[in-house]
């Protein structure tokens, strides 16, 4: 919900239900993850070794998804936190790292103070 304001059209109400404008996303990040992971595939025993570039694929994914999520905390709390719950940008060129994404699906979010929030937007 970054860029959240009260009134410069981000959201709007229909009735009781709240509906939140974003901009046309990209991939979800098990498909960005799939798409952009490097990984050469050896087994010591029954355990997969992965690439160094396939771990630097899943940490700027992890930063990223951490960044999203810290953002949206200032104002609620999510309740459905997984990785298709998470965009990339658009633009995201799959050749170089991964350094925004965006998280949607609010359903189950809950905002800080709720109540008022909805009372004092009603008005």
């Amino acid at each position: 919900m970054y860029g959240f304001r009260k009134h410069s059209g981000y959201y709007f109400w229909k009735g009781k239900y709240m509906s939140i404008v974003m901009e046309l996303a990209g991939r979800n990040l098990n498909t960005y993850y799939d798409r952009n992971s490097l990984i050469i595939r050896r087994h010591d025993g029954n355990r997969e070794i992965f690439s160094d570039e396939r771990k630097v694929v899943l940490e700027n994914i992890l930063k990223c998804a951490a960044k999203a999520l810290q953002q949206f905390h200032n104002f609620g709390v999510h309740n459905d936190i997984r990785s298709n719950n998470f965009v990339t940008l658009k633009e995201q060129d799959e050749l170089e790292p991964l350094t925004s994404c965006k998280l949607i699906d609010f359903n189950l979010s809950k905002t800080i103070g709720q109540d008022n929030v909805t009372n004092d937007m009603e008005r």
